[in-house]
């Protein structure tokens, strides 16, 4: 009879060992198959995050595009600098002053270049007022450097051509990036 016990405890002993055995085994595949889903699920609401900043940027882009577009037509290009002298020209007549475009040069930077102007103005001051205006409301990026106004008096009327005693004199000195 204790053979009997014995060998019943051993046969007990030994599937609970193997149901250990599975259990254990059973419990690693379930603790990595857990794992494998919460991965899955971060990698999904990663997707998810990336598609709605997609969209949010898509929608965001397409509202700022027209900005986007009068800030890259505000640059000069290097081939039409003659649209910005016309320009030059156009509000120096509107504004009624008497504009000299005495020299231009190109300025070379590491990623920007710009096109530097010295200007010179003589009109009544509400005209250079205005000149000065429109040149900062016009299309194009200005940038003033530098700047001297001059009241006219009678020995520097005979050198100006043209201007009268109490206008102004403005030596403009304008930076104008290009693409």
């Amino acid at each position: 009879m204790i053979k009997k016990i014995e060998k019943k405890n051993f046969i007990f002993i030994i599937f609970y060992g193997i149901l250990i055995f599975l259990i254990f085994f059973s419990l690693k595949e379930i603790e990595q198959g857990k794992d494998e889903i919460l991965s899955l699920k971060e990698k999904r609401f990663s997707l998810e995050e990336k598609e709605k900043f997609l969209v949010d940027f898509k929608s965001t882009y397409d509202k700022i595009l027209p900005d986007l577009l009068k800030i890259e037509n505000s640059f000069v290009s290097s081939e039409d600098l003659l649209s910005f002298v016309k320009f030059l020209e156009n509000i120096a007549l509107q504004s009624k002053v008497k504009l000299e475009i005495k020299s231009s040069s190109l300025k070379e930077e590491k990623e920007k270049s710009y096109f530097i102007f010295n200007l010179s103005v003589v009109s009544p001051f509400p005209n250079l007022f205005n000149f000065l205006t429109k040149l900062e409301k016009g299309p194009y990026l200005v940038e003033l450097k530098n700047a001297t106004l001059t009241r006219l008096e009678e020995e520097s009327v005979k050198k100006e051509e043209g201007a009268k005693i109490g206008e102004v004199k403005a030596n403009l000195l304008v930076e104008i990036p290009i693409k």
